[in-house]
């Protein structure tokens, strides 16, 4: 299964507003949200002079969701 990648990705956005200059102070708003995840797949060789250029065809599917304010 080495021509075969999953990738799953969850990104929250950052609530930065609390006072103070501590670079550490942020904390999350996990209401709004960028979600999503890809599948890439290697198809097998191309016969002939494609192979021996080493072309390689991939395939890949992907989905992304958002949520906002917890709506979506």
């Amino acid at each position: 299964m080495e021509r075969v990648r999953v990738d799953g990705w969850d990104s929250v956005q950052p609530q930065d507003s609390h006072p103070g200059k501590s670079f550490f102070r942020g904390t999350e708003n996990y209401r709004n949200r960028l979600s999503g995840a890809n599948l890439s797949v290697v198809l097998p060789n191309w016969p002939g002079q494609a192979n021996a250029l080493g072309v390689v065809g991939v395939v890949n599917v992907f989905y992304v969701g958002y949520m906002l304010a917890g709506v979506g």
